[in-house]
């Protein structure tokens, strides 16, 4: 597990259908799931091969991998896998954990995200490390 993963909890599961890009709402990101591959090597063992778009970033994984591994301040990891689905769980890093007693959107980035709408409500989370209340 990536270091940063540590004591993830709560993860978001999305389902991702090959070629389709999804928007994990959750995290307002994007994946494209691509498919997966057999790639034999010269000593006699094989792997499969995912390959999705994740986030803007390409991510080859093996299908067996089941550990969260970080994504800027996400991690995910891979649930399960088929040639036409793929399924991961995606939280953010617990140093990104959303402040869950405001909100449970994604979270507050600009100055402009933090001001709360018209109508009093929030549009998005505060941070653990965000530096304003």
């Amino acid at each position: 597990m990536d270091p940063g993963c540590a004591g993830t909890l709560s993860p978001h599961r999305e389902t991702l259908v090959r070629g389709v890009e999804t928007e994990i709402a959750a995290f307002d990101r994007r994946a494209t799931y691509r498919g997966q591959s057999h790639d034999q090597f010269d000593d006699g063992t094989s792997a499969v091969v995912l390959s999705l778009e994740l986030f803007g970033e390409p991510w080859l994984p093996d299908a067996r991998d089941r550990s969260f591994h970080a994504f800027g301040e996400h991690c995910v990891r891979i649930v399960s896998s088929t040639g036409d689905r793929l399924e991961l769980d995606v939280a953010l890093q617990p140093s990104h954990a959303y402040d869950s007693h405001r909100c449970q959107m994604g979270c507050c980035v600009t100055r402009a995200q933090q001001q709360p709408a018209p109508d009093g409500s929030i549009e998005c989370c505060f941070c653990r490390d965000d530096p304003t209340p």
